[in-house]
């Protein structure tokens, strides 16, 4: 549905729609448009939607985005999605990753069962200056559990909250 639908919208902007010089394609359009993509788990017609938006010279903005890596986080794409985080780091401004960025790009490690993915995107995450919110710590732990890792998962827990680990 996201993939025709992207198909159909394409065709509308840069060919204009029958008896129209140009069909006006609003930007809660394509925001509506990634909400299908992320629904569908289609990660590659939400990219194209990103495209489609910036040729349209439609504003982009940090959500627009997470809703891709959401998608990405769908398909287990961990490659796809550190790469569009990577891009969002560069590009800044509007579209600098924000705590849902990393929380969405490590859960897209966790349901990939890839737990070094995950230790790395945090490292990431904490070198740019970012704080670690406990949503992140627990993604984190999910990984490795998911990646059957109950060390890995113990060692993510202890490091954000010592006291209690110790406790235990």
């Amino acid at each position: 549905a996201a993939t025709a639908a992207l198909g159909a919208m394409q065709a509308l902007v840069v060919e204009g729609a029958e008896g129209f010089e140009r069909f006006e394609v609003f930007r809660e359009h394509y925001i509506a448009l990634l909400h299908v993509c992320r629904r569908d788990g289609d990660a590659r017609a939400a990219a194209n939607v990103l495209h489609l938006m910036e040729a349209d010279g439609k504003p982009l903005c940090v959500h627009n985005y997470n809703e891709v890596l959401g998608a990405h986080a769908d398909a287990r794409d961990v490659a796809s999605a550190t790469a569009l985080l990577e891009v969002m780091r560069a590009a800044g401004g509007d579209v600098a990753p924000n705590e849902r960025s990393y929380t969405t790009a490590l859960h897209t490690c966790a349901r990939a069962r890839d737990p070094a993915g995950a230790e790395t995107l945090f490292a990431d995450m904490l070198a740019t200056g970012k704080k670690a919110s406990v949503a992140n710590h627990c993604v984190v732990i999910n990984s490795h559990a998911r990646g059957g890792d109950a060390e890995g998962a113990f060692r993510a827990y202890e490091r954000c909250w010592p006291t209690r680990a110790r406790a235990s």
